[in-house]
């Protein structure tokens, strides 16, 4: 669009070319007779009308003047949102109907607007907001006085009404008032970026501004009325307390607000934020929550998280919104059993060539939909947390989504975590692994559940995305091995991988011992590292021992490979009806002193009350030559665990074993009670103290003190 402009007698008039422009990608139709006429502030005629497809259309036109004065109107019709931000890629994605109308009324003086928008079905980012319609006027009073009156409808409802009156001069003043009555919540929703949270519910509310602009004094009340938060990340619903939230003299108070998990166990806040100086708003607050379930989400298609997660939460909030202040306190429940989905890993096996050769069409440059901007870490704020973990939280991670590669591990430990006001994140201390299981597969080699061994863990010396892991994972296979006077006897192995390095440049090891076996292990022992890797992964995918003996070499056991189908059909068949348990299959082919004898084995497992009762039964079928099934029993192993507290430090375990593979070559039958204890200490006396030592009462010490002294308490605490 272009425009002339000539000097008139009184004034200015311009005229709009060509007779038909392209606004917004779209086509328009220009009056050829438009012109806008520029006298003054108070004196404008215009007719300029632009006509377009769907009736969509502008018109500026001038009203007859009532004595000296003529209004001048701006009208938008039909405009369809879609189509104008298809074409600017800078603008976020919106639909619905836009009509539009400004009413310019020049006075005396000044001049006075009047707007009135409506937007049939607004829908933005994908997200409706619902039908809107909003209505504003600007009406100057004199002696430098302004009013304006503000009305918002959504659905036909008017859910917020504003006035103010405002004084120029030295200083500023504003006497107005904002109610709130029954404002939809869900109109929000959309704004909210990536939608990881949708509200729902409604917001009432009655305020009043009074006096200086810079130090306004706000008076009133804020409610919610059956509010809720649904974060889709954590499959969390969390109910908003329905109690006032009071604001006196510009001080909003938070008389232990809280707000509700599904467990009912509540979050509460409780303290002040001082908003006097917009320019400078001050927080002090004090959060808490015990028992809370942060997280209890079940797994779907989209999950990145899911499980359940429940804590305990004593932290503060202090100082300026544009350099807080936080501290404080997180244990993480020993009923906590997460998973974390992993969309990439590098464990995983990877088409490497995906992606080396790419097809552009650079003759298509109009599609470029707008791109989400990437998250700015927030800076300013000095965070300071110890994370707790008690020694029976259970998290696991999927390395892909269909969950053939995962790990599972039981453990805990105390973490520091800090980030500070430039925006740098640090995580430091140790957390343990007491127990879990590794699932991974390979090509060729069938998928494999190995144990982890106590002791391993990962380690955080900065970093918070790249810590140090130490991991060992083994898994008890039985094979035949050649004996020097001829024929076979069966050894138990020790296979499994060693997991080491940074997650950035992890490093995968595969080892194999035989530890029952002395003149085996001295075999294993003589090899070199690389010798012994090819080993354990030739008896991850033959089930045999390769080295040495007649049975070595290229004797490789076809009985691995159906093993590993059979596994994974049975889990296919199970589908949705296993998810909650866990429950293998196994198969064991190998050579008894000249006999063919194949081992069917199975293990059930089931947690209970929030994870603190396990029940584990397994049993095992054998078949061969010379094999009497009669005396066999088809459950072997019984096991019933009780977890005593809630950190995981105390269990009772009734037990009823089978083993018969024994050194008497016999059955050896184990049945009774255990009760195990877990306990960190320094030295050998502290195991027999149970009583925990309070701590002593800490003096008050200065802001600058105060990250010392929380440290201090938490150390007393541990």
């Amino acid at each position: 669009m272009g425009v002339e402009a000539r000097k008139a007698a009184d004034g200015f008039n311009f005229h709009l070319i060509p007779d038909n422009p392209v606004l917004a990608f779209r086509t328009f139709t220009l009056n050829q007779d438009n012109y806008v006429l520029y006298r003054s502030q108070t004196d404008i005629e215009a007719n300029v009308r632009l006509t377009g497809e769907d009736n969509a259309s502008i018109w500026i036109h001038s009203n007859p003047p009532t004595g000296t004065m003529q209004d001048l109107q701006i009208e938008l019709s039909q405009f369809d949102l879609a189509v104008v931000t298809e074409g600017f890629p800078q603008l976020p994605h919106m639909a619905g109907i836009l009509n539009a109308n400004v009413s310019y009324t020049p006075t005396d003086s000044s001049f006075q607007l009047v707007a009135d928008i409506h937007v049939d079905t607004l829908v933005y980012e994908g997200g409706r907001v619902g039908e809107i319609m909003a209505n504003a006027v600007y009406l100057p009073l004199g002696n430098n006085q302004h009013q304006v009156d503000v009305h918002l409808f959504r659905d036909g409802w008017e859910a917020l009404s504003a006035t103010a009156l405002y004084q120029t001069g030295t200083p500023d003043n504003i006497d107005g008032s904002i109610l709130v009555n029954r404002l939809p919540l869900a109109m929000v929703s959309p704004f909210i970026p990536d939608q990881v949270a949708s509200l729902s519910g409604a917001l009432n509310g009655d305020m009043t501004i009074t006096g200086s602009t810079i130090r306004p004094d706000i008076n009133g009340y804020l409610q919610m009325d059956t509010a809720a938060i649904y974060t889709a990340l954590a499959g969390s619903t969390f109910r908003l307390d329905s109690s006032r939230i009071t604001v006196a003299e510009s001080l909003i108070s938070f008389n232990k607000y809280s707000i509700y998990s599904e467990s009912n166990d509540p979050f509460t806040i409780d303290g002040t934020v001082d908003i006097g100086n917009i320019a400078n708003i001050v927080t002090d607050l004090q959060m808490t929550a015990s028992n809370m379930e942060l997280l209890d989400a079940e797994r779907n298609s989209e999950s990145l998280v899911y499980g359940k997660l429940v804590i305990d939460l004593n932290a503060t909030i202090k100082g300026p919104v544009n350099a807080l202040a936080i501290r404080g306190n997180v244990h993480l429940l020993g009923n906590t059993n997460a998973t974390y989905v992993m969309t990439e890993s590098p464990l995983t096996v990877q088409d490497r060539m995906d992606g080396l050769v790419t097809f552009v069409n650079f003759a298509d440059t109009f599609d470029t939909r707008r791109r989400r901007q990437e998250v700015t870490p927030l800076g300013g704020m000095d965070i300071l947390f110890v994370v707790q973990i008690d020694q029976a939280v259970q998290l696991a991670v999927d390395l892909t989504r269909d969950q053939s590669n995962r790990v599972e591990v039981t453990g805990g430990g105390d973490l520091t975590f800090q980030s500070n006001s430039e925006g740098i994140i640090v995580l430091n201390d140790t957390y343990t692994l007491s127990g879990g299981t590794v699932s991974y597969t390979l090509p060729v080699v069938p998928l494999k559940d190995f144990s982890i061994h106590d002791g391993s863990y990962v380690t955080w010396t900065g970093d918070v995305m790249n810590p140090e892991v130490n991991l060992t994972a083994t898994e008890r296979v039985r094979a035949s091995v050649a004996s020097e006077g001829g024929g076979n006897r069966l050894v138990n192995f020790d296979v499994g991988i060693v997991v080491t390095g940074t997650l950035e440049d992890l490093s995968l090891n595969f080892t194999l011992s035989s530890p029952d076996d002395a003149t085996v292990q001295g075999e294993l022992a003589a090899m070199g590292d690389d010798e012994v890797s090819r080993q354990a992964v030739g008896m991850l995918i033959t089930g045999r021992y390769l080295a040495g003996g007649s049975n070595g070499g290229m004797n490789f056991d076809m009985g691995s490979a159906l093993n590993s189908f059979l596994q994974n059909e049975i889990g296919n068949l199970a589908g949705d009806a296993l998810k909650t348990v866990d429950i293998s299959f196994d198969m064991d082919t190998y050579d008894d002193d000249g006999q063919s004898r194949t081992d069917y084995s199975f293990k059930f497992a089931k947690r209970f009350y929030n994870d603190r009762i396990q029940v584990v039964i397994g049993g095992r079928v054998s078949t061969g030559e010379d094999l009497s099934n009669n005396t066999q029993s088809f459950i072997d192993d019984v096991s019933i665990e009780y977890r005593l507290d809630q950190t995981g430090t105390r269990y009772v375990k009734i037990f009823h074993d089978s083993n018969y593979e024994s050194l008497l070559e016999g059955e050896i039958t184990e049945t009774g009670v255990g009760l195990v204890l877990r306990k960190k200490m320094r030295y050998l006396r502290e195991l027999f103290i149970f009583r925990k030592k309070r701590p002593k009462p800490l003096p008050a010490s200065p802001e600058g003190e105060e990250n010392k002294s929380l440290k201090e308490d938490v150390q007393d605490e541990k």
